[in-house]
C-alpha cells in the first residue's frame, strides 16, 4: 500500500500498521485490477424494475452488484465496499425495489441529508408503478412527514431521525415497521468511519407483510398504505 509519489505513509498504509500492530489485522490481499464483468439480470427481478434500469441506461448489473443483489434477496446481511461511482447502489435497489413490490417496505438510512435527498431522486427518476419513496428528515415539514407515514413504502431517513423521532414513535409509524423487510445503510459502521453501503433484510418469524398498496392516489402521486 504505497501512497501516490512516496513510500508507505498514506491513510490507507497508516490504518493498516495500526491494524498490525494491534494484532486485529489478520489478512491483507492485493487484487488486481480487471475488466468490469457484466451479468445477466437475476431471475427473480421484476420485470418493470430491470426495463426501468435499462431505460435508465443501464443494460445489465456487473458481477459485483448482482452478487450483493443476489445475497440480499436470499435473506442474508450483506456489505458492499467499491470505489466510488462503482455502482454500490444498483446492488441493493434490485432487492429492495422488489420487496416493495411485493407489497414490503424498505428504510434507507443515509448519513446526510443530502445524500437521503439524491436516493430518492434517483428512485422516483425509474418511474416504476408502485414504489412510493420519500424522505423524512429535519426539514421534512408535517405534512410531508404524515403523507410519507400513510404512503411511502420506500422511506428515506438519517440514523438521528429514526432514534429520535421515528422508534419513539414506533406506535405510528407500526404499519410502516410491520412491513418492513429490508433495511439499507449508506454508512453502516458510522458516518465517518465507514463508506460501504449494508442491507439487512427485517426479520419476523410467523409474521406477514401486512402492508400493500392501494389503488388510490394522493397529492405525493403514492397509493395510500392504510
Amino acid at each position: 500500500m504505497r501512497h501516490p509519489g512516496g513510500p508507505d505513509t498514506g491513510p490507507a498504509a497508516r490504518i493498516l500498521r495500526r491494524g498490525a500492530r494491534s494484532g486485529r489485522l489478520m489478512h491483507i490481499e492485493q487484487i488486481a485490477g480487471r475488466a468490469g464483468e457484466g451479468v445477466p439480470w437475476p431471475e427473480w427481478a421484476p420485470a418493470e424494475i430491470t426495463a426501468a434500469f435499462t431505460g435508465a441506461g443501464v443494460g445489465q448489473p456487473w458481477a459485483h452488484q448482482a452478487a450483493m443483489a443476489e445475497h440480499a434477496h436470499r435473506g442474508s446481511n450483506v456489505i458492499i465496499a467499491t470505489p466510488a461511482a462503482s455502482g454500490k447502489s444498483l446492488g441493493y435497489l434490485l432487492p429492495a425495489l422488489t420487496a416493495v413490490l411485493s407489497g414490503r417496505t424498505v428504510l434507507y438510512l443515509a448519513p446526510t441529508r443530502a445524500l437521503a435527498a439524491d436516493q430518492v431522486r434517483a428512485i422516483q427518476a425509474l418511474g416504476i408503478t408502485g414504489v412510493c419513496a420519500a424522505v423524512v428528515d429535519g426539514d421534512t415539514h408535517a405534512a410531508d412527514r404524515e403523507r410519507a407515514r400513510t404512503h411511502a413504502n420506500y422511506l428515506l431517513t438519517t440514523p438521528d431521525m429514526l432514534h429520535h423521532v421515528l422508534l419513539p414513535r414506533h406506535a405510528r409509524w407500526g404499519e410502516f415497521f410491520r412491513a418492513a423487510w429490508f433495511s439499507c445503510s449508506r454508512r453502516p459502521l458510522s458516518a465517518s468511519r465507514a463508506t460501504a453501503p449494508a442491507c439487512s433484510p427485517g426479520r419476523r418469524p410467523g409474521r406477514s407483510p401486512t402492508a400493500r398498496r392501494r389503488a388510490g392516489r394522493s397529492r405525493s402521486g403514492c397509493g395510500n398504505r392504510r
